[in-house]
């Protein structure tokens, strides 16, 4: 057996173990109440940038249901400390390597955190993460709360079942909480995926668009482009091409800033301005202030939600259901063979339904 093959193999006997240690009788049922939680554990060790992102929505509500609360947060995302750099009520953020068994110092002193600290609430809200749910189930807290169903292990004191509907992955951990608490899942507006972008960072954004652009004309109609993405979700480059062409077609007034990747090189062969950053703050900021942002299924897109700017998601493999830019006029549009001309088309019909594509047409002449 070569080394990854022990490592991994050593992950899953320790989670055996654990499970096997920390499992008992059913999960209860109990209710959260609707006060006295003041200390929240948010468990999610996912190092993708998009996961990360997709938790702003559960920060939101506890904020809804328990105002006075603080939240820690345990974290495989390397960038956690920018997502969630806007939420007054996180405390401290316990961000994990990737593959924590194999780093026996520091998965020590997170066990040690979580035998010592105590926690009035603490929330696994992935549907299926064995890390996840050992984790929860070593923490010292009051209420233990997450999905409960074929593959979830351990006794848990407040058990949700695993929703039988498909919900988007932001919305779950909206829907685990609110149930829990009792209340319906419509009680209020889920919320959006939001960094909360401070004026001082809008106003920077703004500047940095304005270098990137030099002096285009104010009526012009901003497009952002993303164009990296990993494995089946990616697209050619003569793809992307072909279908930023029919976009200038169908608008003169058309310009497109280059999102660069993490790499810095560009998708496009520096076709057009670009902008390369390592802070996703920084990123977010000037895609803010854009009129749009499209984007294979990655994280950048889920960013340029989390931003406010309106964003468009090209799917090919991935549920979009589950995935797709969630919330406001954001939508997915699924693309499969389908040829990027049509796919331009689609999207140009969707944003003139809401109004967008043609905000900031001078004269007819100008489409």
């Amino acid at each position: 057996m070569g080394f990854r093959q022990s490592i991994e193999e050593f992950r899953r006997t320790f989670l055996r173990g654990v499970f096997s240690a920390l499992a008992g009788s059913a999960n209860g049922c109990a209710r959260l109440p609707s006060s006295g939680i003041h200390r929240v554990l948010l468990i999610r060790p996912n190092h993708r940038l998009g996961n990360t992102l997709l938790l702003t929505p559960i920060l939101a509500d506890i904020e809804r249901a328990y105002p006075s609360a603080e939240v820690d947060i345990i974290t495989s995302g390397q960038a956690a400390h920018e997502v969630f750099g806007g939420f007054d009520s996180v405390r401290h953020l316990l961000v994990l390597p990737r593959k924590i068994v194999r780093h026996p110092l520091i998965l020590s002193r997170t066990l040690h955190h979580l035998r010592t600290q105590r926690y009035d609430l603490a929330i696994d809200p992935c549907v299926s993460s064995q890390t996840g749910r050992v984790l929860l189930l070593m923490s010292r807290a009051k209420y233990k709360l997450g999905f409960v169903g074929k593959g979830n292990a351990g006794r848990i004191s407040c058990g949700v079942a695993i929703p039988s509907c498909t919900k988007h992955m932001a919305q779950v951990p909206v829907y685990l909480l609110r149930t829990a608490r009792g209340e319906a899942f419509d009680i209020a507006p889920c919320p959006t995926l939001d960094i909360r972008l401070s004026e001082t960072e809008r106003k920077q954004g703004e500047g940095r668009r304005q270098r990137i652009l030099g002096n285009s004309s104010p009526g012009v109609f901003r497009i952002g482009v993303f164009g990296e993405a990993t494995g089946a979700k990616a697209f050619p480059d003569a793809w992307w091409k072909a279908m930023l062409e029919t976009f200038e077609q169908a608008r003169r007034d058309v310009v497109f800033i280059e999102i660069l990747p993490a790499t810095g090189a560009s998708k496009f062969g520096e076709a057009f301005p670009s902008y390369y950053s390592t802070s996703i703050r920084r990123m977010a900021a000037v895609m803010a202030g854009l009129d749009l942002v499209i984007s294979a299924d990655c994280g950048v897109m889920h960013l340029a939600v989390a931003s406010g700017a309106m964003t468009i998601g090209l799917f090919k493999v991935t549920d979009s259901s589950m995935y797709a830019p969630y919330g406001d006029d954001n939508f997915a549009v699924l693309v499969q063979s389908r040829s990027p001309a049509v796919v331009a088309s689609e999207v140009i019909d969707r944003l003139g339904r809401t109004g967008a594509w043609t905000r900031g047409l001078q004269s007819p002449s100008a489409t």
